[in-house]
């Protein structure tokens, strides 16, 4: 009589770890989770001044290369944007849930919103393309 239920086990062990085996490349492209919106702007900041590709992979997501023009951006581009971080920079909050990062004083904000999702903060690719 234990036959059948090992066998029932064994093939339910095997369709979890087809699973787990088939999401694990879709969490490897998933956005890291922020406690708040400082954190992941930090973040941000630390993988570009870093020119870290895979953190701003963690920090934007999978597609982070469709919306950092990484071919565009030169030594100065760069330099202009961590010189803006260092004089200011800040959360600015446009919703209970959502927000923009603002450098520098002359009111630039990231096209890229800040978004909470399920107690979490992340960056919103998607929604600054709307």
């Amino acid at each position: 009589m234990q036959m059948p239920i090992c066998r029932s086990a064994v093939r339910l062990g095997t369709a979890m770890i087809a699973v787990v085996s088939l999401l694990v490349p879709c969490l490897a492209g998933a956005q890291q989770p922020y406690a708040s919106a400082e954190a992941a702007v930090q973040a941000f900041h630390d993988a570009v001044s870093g020119n870290d590709a895979a953190a701003l992979r963690k920090v934007l997501g999978a597609d982070w290369k469709r919306f950092t023009p990484a071919d565009d951006i030169g030594k100065a581009d760069l330099q202009a944007f961590l010189a803006a971080w260092d004089k200011e920079h800040k959360v600015v909050s446009t919703d209970q849930d959502k927000a923009v990062l603002a450098v520098g004083d002359s009111g630039w904000t990231l096209p890229i919103p800040l978004v909470m999702k399920a107690g979490s903060w992340r960056f919103d690719p998607g929604g600054g393309r709307r």
